[in-house]
């Protein structure tokens, strides 16, 4: 099922807006905001990286813009030459058919020879030999052989050969010049094709990178604002190490806060000692363990490898409480009891129409967030206001914690 991009550990949550006893507050608030220290400085050198990125993709583009004008020149130069020597094979053609004519008024003043040769006395024998000249070369061959060119003659033959030449030589030039001026310019179409082909890979890389960056800013923005909760909550969870009582202290849940999914919202919730044990903290310590160093995997339930799909990680992470959940979402739909939405609190489960009806689930952490095992992240901390979130939740929430 499609989840969303964001991967943002935020370890604290469930503590946010939560009032205990004295059970080292104190320590869960100094190591979660280290925590999210570390993840900002990480998403910050992430964030230097994609631009270093971006700036090398976009020098790479504007030498292939450069590339481009430079090939497109060359191929209007290229086709420009092949016009002209089409022009030069037109002129050719001409050329051939005056040389044409002046070899085929030659030939007859040729074929008037022999018949003058006959008509004085030539032998029948001469004349056959003649008349069974091949080619209009082998007959020049033959009379020669028999010593009957005249000076005038060789002066025809002369002229005919050496129009002949001239023809062939100019014919060959053109037409050499014309195959590499056609070549040419297939090469130079063949590499701006490449040019270009190239240019469209590194647009998509770059748009590829500006999501990247839009992201690596939302998760900064959000990994701010739980900064920002945390320090808040740190007087609340400070006076309360200073209470003698051996439970927490109850609280009723904030109706405005719950709908807001504003990630500087907050949710306090009253919890039994049997909770408080273990239960909504418990949950959140074993979750904790696997925001970052977790894979999604349809179907599987996998605490030893870190490979959970959305219900494999909310059963396993009840399990690792002592409450037992039924494996799939369409079973854990059917557990507990359903509560409204504006009534949710840390503990509930939240369920969204992602891979058909109530697809996936995830538990709610109060604040507008909830933890779950995401295909594009693994189990991490998603905002419900994220608008494909927004847009996938079903309105079904189911509470399991009393």
């Amino acid at each position: 099922m499609a989840m969303s991009k964001k991967k943002v550990a935020v370890t604290v949550a469930l503590t946010v807006g939560l009032t205990y006893t004295a059970t080292a507050p104190s320590v869960t608030y100094a190591t979660s905001l280290q925590s999210l220290q570390n993840q900002t400085a990480s998403q910050q050198s992430l964030s230097g990286q994609v631009s270093a990125q971006k700036k090398a993709l976009q020098a790479q583009l504007d030498q292939m813009i450069q590339q481009q004008l430079k090939l497109t020149g060359q191929i209007s130069d290229a086709q420009a030459q092949i016009n002209t020597t089409n022009d030069q094979i037109s002129t050719l053609k001409n050329d051939i058919q005056v040389l044409q004519k002046r070899i085929d008024a030659r030939k007859k003043l040729l074929d008037t020879r022999l018949v003058s040769i006959y008509k004085n006395g030539g032998s029948v024998d001469v004349i056959d030999f003649l008349l069974g000249s091949k080619s209009f070369g082998d007959f020049i061959d033959r009379a020669t052989t028999l010593n009957m060119i005249t000076t005038q003659d060789q002066k025809i033959i002369n002229d005919q050969k050496n129009d002949q030449n001239a023809v062939a030589v100019k014919k060959q030039s053109v037409e050499k010049k014309q195959a590499a001026n056609v070549a040419k310019l297939a090469d130079l179409q063949k590499n701006l094709g490449k040019v270009n082909a190239l240019q469209a890979q590194k647009k998509i890389a770059v748009s590829a990178l500006n999501d990247k960056q839009a992201n690596i800013s939302q998760t900064l923005t959000e990994l701010a604002g739980a900064a920002s909760n945390l320090k808040n909550a740190k007087p609340v969870a400070a006076a309360a190490s200073s209470s003698p009582a051996a439970t927490p202290v109850s609280h009723q849940s904030s109706t405005s806060n719950a709908n807001s999914g504003n990630s500087g919202s907050s949710s306090s919730f009253t919890l039994s000692s049997s909770v408080s044990s273990g239960g909504i903290a418990g949950i959140l310590n074993y979750g904790n363990q696997f925001i970052g160093r977790s894979s999604y995997a349809w179907g599987v339930e996998s605490p030893s490898t870190g490979r959970f799909d959305c219900s494999g990680f909310v059963q396993a992470a009840f399990a690792a409480n002592g409450i037992s959940l039924g494996r799939t979402t369409g079973a854990q739909v059917n557990e507990g009891t359903r509560v409204s939405y504006s009534s949710a609190r840390p503990g509930d489960l939240v369920f969204f129409d992602t891979d058909g009806v109530n697809g996936h689930v995830g538990i709610y952490l109060g604040g507008g967030r909830f933890i779950g095992s995401q295909s594009s992240t693994g189990v991490a901390v998603v905002s419900m206001s994220n608008p494909y979130w927004s847009a996938h939740f079903s309105g079904v929430v189911v509470r399991i914690l009393n």
